[in-house]
């Protein structure tokens, strides 16, 4: 949602953007999109083994745009098994598409396998969706451990679905277990969050606590 999200608003700012949705096996970011995925549309899947043989031009026809002006390179409708790209792979098709975007989105998985570990080696930053849960914030430490180790770029903490005063973990428990503060706090909002995404429509289409929350990580990030 938040890939989504923050490609949408970059896209209506008049920035070029693309998002890449690098969850190979449970991609859905065409769906927050609003892009079709089919057979006949290229995919990571489709770009990752002939990346060295694809010109800019050509990288680019593999792209589709979506009804926000933001690009999009889904994941495959289909996961092959056999299809496990290799770290390199995954910080070489980041630094190709920099050429043509202002901005990339990367969508990546929730575990660390060899082309997530690429693409947060190659990010500019990082962010870490957490929630107030303490299941949630033991694998969240864990995964902080990784990414201090493995990404260049700085990393930021968002916390999703806060009750605010309902939470079980407050904001300060969060910080000084994980050692980093929240760079912004996003509400629950889950029957607007449901019927928005049904609709195909973006959160920040129409106003709320949360996609003024939103507005704000944006502004944040890219200023």
């Amino acid at each position: 949602m938040l890939a989504a999200e923050l490609a949408c608003l970059l896209a209506s700012s008049g920035q070029s953007v693309l998002a890449v949705d690098a969850d190979m096996q449970r991609g859905s970011l065409h769906y927050r999109l609003d892009v079709p995925v089919g057979r006949a549309t290229f995919s990571v899947a489709d770009v990752l083994p002939v990346l060295d043989d694809l010109s800019p031009d050509l990288l680019h026809g593999a792209l589709t745009e979506s009804s926000s002006g933001a690009w999009l390179l889904p994941a495959p409708p289909v996961f092959d098994e056999g299809c496990r790209p290799g770290r390199d792979l995954g910080a070489r098709l980041a630094l190709s598409l920099r050429s043509s975007f202002e901005f990339i989105v990367l969508d990546t998985r929730a575990a660390f396998d060899d082309l997530t570990l690429g693409l947060l080696a190659a990010a500019d930053a990082v962010l870490l969706v957490v929630t107030p849960e303490l299941a949630c914030l033991g694998a969240a430490k864990r995964a902080l451990g990784v990414m201090r180790q493995q990404c260049s770029g700085h990393i930021e903490l968002v916390v999703n679905r806060s009750l605010g005063q309902g939470d079980l973990v407050d904001l300060d428990e969060i910080s000084s277990f994980l050692g980093s503060r929240a760079l912004r706090v996003l509400p629950e909002d889950t029957t607007r969050c449901r019927r928005l995404g049904d609709e195909c429509r973006p959160i920040c289409s129409e106003r709320s606590a949360l996609a003024r929350e939103i507005h704000g990580l944006a502004r944040s990030l890219f200023g």
